[in-house]
């Protein structure tokens, strides 16, 4: 799962109780057989949380008489597995979904309310994949009960796009129980950041097609005065990937001397590697839609314990001006860094990051939805 899924369903199993349902591939379920790492069909991950990953009855899926079967077959399995785990007489369920492509899924489920959670903009460069994103998620927006949006960006184009349903903005979404029980830095992590020369210009997250590699590149090489560290894993097999040429950048940022590239870090040592940096970037190529309308978690992240940020123009970001720098390009990017470590970064700015990170906690969106739920639909499902 994606943090946001993660995230969404640790928060509501807090109140409610919560099925992780994963679907997968007759061939991916004989593979897991044959290497002996199938999962059990039922396993519970907290109090009220429990993972299911029901089996379809037929291959080839694809053909419309198989799907029927596996639908039924699907249906059946859940409800019963439903019932096994949950001890309750209530028959009404939510569905919770925030991704476009989980449409295929919804048929195979016991019938319930559907919640659209739409938390990017979902667009791909490959004009095949693209197309099946957009028709899935004006399906799904069609389809579904509920409709909330994380951004201002988002609800402007959703709107525009579908001017007769009712779209609701939440909170965003972040882990502020990470950086509340934060964990000290290793012992090796400690010793790895000791010899990069400071000041650091820090990047955390994927490392993929998201970044705008020819920008990174160039502030990189005209600044050798400053070391620029990115941690995260390195995403190589998506097709985006492929067409962004991310393994071709990904070689030349590493012949730079003062690039250095660290491995994706535990969760809860995610708050003392950010204090290492003495600037966050947030580096994404905004000529590709998904970036242009997205609204990276981790500004919440860089914004907890008050560090300063220079992005390219996001959408949602330019509103978060001035506790966000804006630069369109290397030379741009490389002024508004140069200005903040000769002036230094405002106490008052400090604290209205914080303020805003707090108010985007996952704790406080699921509670929004909640209201929202109860004041636009006070007869609505048990969930």
């Amino acid at each position: 799962m994606a943090d946001y899924e993660k995230q969404t369903a640790l928060f509501l199993a807090k109140n409610n109780f919560v099925i992780i349902i994963f679907f997968d591939k007759i061939k991916n379920i004989f593979l897991k057989i044959l290497s002996g790492k199938i999962k059990k069909v039922i396993e519970k991950e907290k109090k009220n949380l429990f993972l299911v990953e029901p089996v379809l009855l037929l291959p080839f899926n694809n053909l419309f008489c198989f799907k029927k079967i596996n639908a039924f077959f699907l249906k059946a399995q859940l409800l019963v597995l439903t019932k096994l785990i949950k001890k309750s007489k209530s028959k009404s369920n939510i569905i919770w979904t925030q991704y476009p492509a989980d449409l295929e899924f919804i048929p195979f489920l016991p019938k319930g309310k559907i919640i659209y959670d739409i938390v990017d903009f979902y667009y791909s460069k490959d004009k095949k994949t693209n197309h099946k994103l957009k028709n899935a998620d004006e399906s799904l927006i069609k389809k579904a009960d509920w409709l909330f949006v994380n951004s201002q960006a988002l609800l402007k184009i959703k709107k525009r796009q579908f001017p007769q349903k009712k779209f609701f903005l939440v909170p965003q979404g972040f882990r502020k129980e990470s950086f509340e029980n934060k964990k000290p830095p290793s012992i090796s992590l400690k010793k790895r950041f000791k010899k990069i020369p400071q000041p650091i210009i820090g990047y955390l997250g994927e490392i993929g097609h998201r970044i705008d590699y020819p920008l990174l590149i160039d502030l990189i090489r005209k600044n050798k005065d400053w070391s620029f560290v990115f941690v995260g894993p390195q995403i190589k097999t998506e097709q985006e990937d492929k067409m962004a040429k991310t393994g071709f950048y990904l070689k030349n940022l590493k012949s730079l001397p003062n690039f250095f590239l660290i491995k994706r870090q535990r969760p809860n040592q995610i708050a003392s590697l950010i204090n290492f940096f003495n600037i966050c970037l947030v580096p994404y190529n905004v000529k590709h839609k998904f970036n242009l309308y997205s609204y990276p978690m981790k500004i919440f992240e860089y914004f907890y314990p008050g560090k300063p940020v220079v992005s390219t123009p996001i959408l949602e970001l330019k509103r978060l001006q001035p506790y966000v720098k804006i630069a369109k390009n290397a030379e741009e990017f490389k002024e508004e860094i140069k200005k903040i470590l000769k002036e230094g970064w405002p106490k008052e700015y400090q604290q209205k990051q914080k303020k805003m990170a707090i108010a985007n906690s996952w704790e406080n969106k699921i509670e929004k939805i909640s209201e929202v739920l109860e004041r636009e639909f006070p007869e609505k499902p048990d969930a």
